[in-house]
This record gives C-alpha cells, sequence and structure tokens, in this order.
C-alpha cells in the first residue's frame, strides 16, 4: 500500500506533465489558412461578388487589390518570398507584358490537364488564359456606310475609344508580321484614331467606337443603349481578334493550396453563361463556346506569339 502511494507520488506528475506537452503540441499545429489575396489590374474589392460561391463553397475569403500591372510588379519585387499576393489576374496581354521580368510560379501540367481544362497555359506555364476578350464596333446606324473589318480602319473611317491606347497593342500584335502592308495598315489605324468625346452627348451617340467586349458590357450608358450596334468585325471573312484575361501564380505563394481551389472554381466559371453576362469574356475553348451558342469565331494566334509582337507604342493615340 505504501509502495503504491510512492508510485502514484512520482507517475501522477509525470502523467499530469505528458497530457500537458500533448496538449501544447496540439495547439502548436499551425491552422489552415482561409484567405486568398487576389491582385488585379481591373477587378475592385466589390468584385468578390463574382466568386461568391468560390468563398461560399470552401470556407476561404477572397482579397481583391486593385492594382496596375507595374505596381503589381513593384510589389512582388519589394516584399520577395513574403508577398502578401497569392495571385494575380490581369486584363491583358499588354499587362502580361509589363509583368515579363517578374517571376512566376510554373504549374504543374498534370494539374492543367485533370483540374483546370479550360485554362490555357503559355510563357512556360507560368501564365494561363483565363477567358478571351474580342474587339468589336459599337455605332448608331445612320445613312453612311461604316466600318465592317479592322482592315477597313485604316483606310476610309476613323474611330475613337473611351479605352486607353494600351488596350490597343493586342489587336495590333494579330497584325503582326513585318510585311509593308501590315506596317501600312498599322499606321493608318494609329493616324484614323480620333479624340473620344465624353461630354457632348451628340457627339459621344455619333461615334463609331472600337472596344473591348468586356468594357461594352460594363458600361451600361453602351450596353443598355437601345440604338447603338454591337458588332464582331471578321477578318477575311474568318474571325475577330481579341485579347486575354490572363492568371499568373505568384513564386512561393502563401496559400498555394487557396490558390489550386480557386483556378480549379475557376475554369469551371469560365464555361457558365453567368459569367460570361456578367464580365463579357468568353470562354477559351471552342468547344464550350459552341455549348453555350456563342456563334462569334475567335481567331487564335499563339499567346507567345502575340506577346513577341506586341508594340509599345510611341505613337500618340489620342
Amino acid at each position: 500500500m505504501a509502495r503504491a502511494m510512492v508510485y502514484s507520488k512520482f507517475l501522477l506528475p509525470l502523467f499530469l506533465g505528458l497530457v500537458l506537452v500533448a496538449c501544447k503540441i496540439e495547439e502548436a499545429k499551425p491552422e489552415i489558412s482561409k484567405k486568398l489575396v487576389l491582385a488585379s489590374d481591373f477587378l475592385e474589392a466589390k468584385d468578390t461578388v463574382l466568386f461568391k460561391r468560390f468563398s461560399k463553397k470552401t470556407g476561404i475569403r477572397l482579397k481583391i487589390l486593385n492594382l496596375n500591372a507595374s505596381q503589381i510588379a513593384q510589389k512582388l519585387k519589394k516584399e520577395g518570398y513574403n508577398s502578401s499576393i497569392d495571385l494575380v489576374f490581369v486584363k491583358s496581354l499588354n499587362s502580361v507584358k509589363i509583368l515579363d521580368k517578374t517571376k512566376f510560379q510554373k504549374l504543374d501540367a498534370n494539374f492543367l490537364r485533370e483540374k483546370t481544362p479550360s485554362l490555357k497555359a503559355f510563357k512556360n506555364a507560368t501564365w494561363l488564359v483565363a477567358g478571351l476578350d474580342p474587339y468589336v464596333f459599337s455605332y448608331i446606324p445612320d445613312s453612311t456606310k461604316t466600318a465592317k473589318t479592322y482592315s477597313a480602319l485604316s483606310t476610309n473611317f476613323t474611330w475613337a475609344s473611351p479605352q486607353s491606347k494600351d488596350e490597343f497593342s493586342v489587336l495590333l500584335a494579330h497584325r503582326g508580321s513585318h510585311s509593308k502592308k501590315d506596317a501600312k495598315w498599322k499606321k493608318g489605324f494609329i493616324q484614323n484614331n480620333v479624340a473620344f468625346n465624353s461630354e457632348n452627348d451628340s457627339v459621344k451617340n455619333r461615334q463609331f467606337l472600337v472596344i473591348k467586349h468586356s468594357f461594352f458590357i460594363k458600361n451600361k450608358s453602351l450596353s443598355q443603349n437601345k440604338k447603338r450596334v454591337l458588332f464582331f468585325p471578321k477578318e477575311k471573312k474568318t474571325a475577330c481578334y481579341a485579347d486575354r484575361w490572363c492568371f499568373a501564380v505568384v513564386d512561393q505563394a502563401i496559400n498555394y493550396g487557396n490558390v489550386e481551389a480557386f483556378l480549379m472554381y475557376y475554369s469551371n466559371l469560365s464555361e457558365s453563361t453567368y459569367f460570361i453576362k456578367k464580365t463579357g469574356v468568353f470562354p477559351y475553348r471552342e468547344s464550350a463556346r459552341k455549348t453555350l451558342n456563342l456563334r462569334n469565331t475567335i481567331l487564335k494566334i499563339q499567346e507567345d506569339s502575340l506577346l513577341e509582337c506586341i508594340m509599345q507604342f510611341k505613337t500618340d493615340l489620342n
């Protein structure tokens, strides 16, 4: 009896100590992050509503930082591997060009093939095409003849755009050859650009606009104006030109698992009627566009080839 009391005197504290250590070890386990930080040059904080089902389904809280491409590059360079950004989402191949010297994560081929089939990898699998944004015409019909092709914009027709000149570097890249014919077309296209008048309604309504489809959908004064025509030009009776929305995963992203979850979700979302109506951006896969009855054919040129041809404008586009 006495011996048992002696054992209990020494074993009980030892047992309690082990329990406490076990509790401390349990408490020391890192929590799985439930957030994802996305930097974008066109989405704003309020645009998380586009992805509300993702957050509801996964419990991952999405935060959007609205920064232009140069600001994203500077922030990533400054913060290095401790960057608060996990994923970059840009509206144009021109933005990809600006981020050319920024290192991004190369994505696994099996993951892309099996989990994100609607996203097209390029630039050595460090970038993904998230959607196609066609260059379209918008105008109010009158008695005068209007342009039906991009080629016509370098000859007899003037055009305006409420979008910045950088938005058109990808359009010009579609005519990227160094032939005299293409050089002449580019020169005429630039010369025929006139200043967009945003103040005088009568002038604004008469203007022949060249814009991206996403801009048309987002701008209610255009998309809800029943007088205006939305026209998808076809070059040589084949297809229209389009810019790309693109993703890149930050190298050593802190919330990499959440990035993968988001890309898988977006892969399905991008081919939904809901997302297309909200954004105006078309799915990359032609099979998906046919299923959704999107009859507008889009000219497919390899993204790496377009990047090589993008012009950094030195000529003033008003």
